[in-house]
């Protein structure tokens, strides 16, 4: 997906339609690309589905918005239930759209 791939920011999300506080920063534009295999050789600490590719961004809290709390809810393109663990993308204004004051 080419917009997941030229993100600059990450929002994060738990069960409930909650937004972690706060974005992170891509550090640098386009994931890394990882097997399983992979993943498991540099430390990552779930059991990886082994048929699936992975992509990783490299991340940074992004002190600008530390703190900042979203209305996940209000976001399109967000997916329900256990499609909710895929990435999706949307332009930085519309996350900022549900900054709750």
């Amino acid at each position: 997906m080419p917009e997941i791939a030229g993100a600059r920011h990450l929002l994060l999300h738990s069960r409930g339609n909650r937004a972690i506080p706060g974005l992170f920063r891509i550090k640098q534009r386009g994931p890394r690309v990882f097997t399983s295999e992979e993943l498991l050789r540099h430390g990552y600490p779930a059991q990886p589905s082994p048929d699936v590719i992975y992509a990783v961004f490299d991340v940074e809290p992004d002190t600008f918005y530390a703190g900042w709390e979203w209305r996940f809810e209000l976001l399109k393109g967000r997916k329900l239930g256990i499609l909710s663990a895929e990435p999706f993308a949307v332009s930085l204004a519309e996350v900022l759209a549900t900054h709750r004051v």
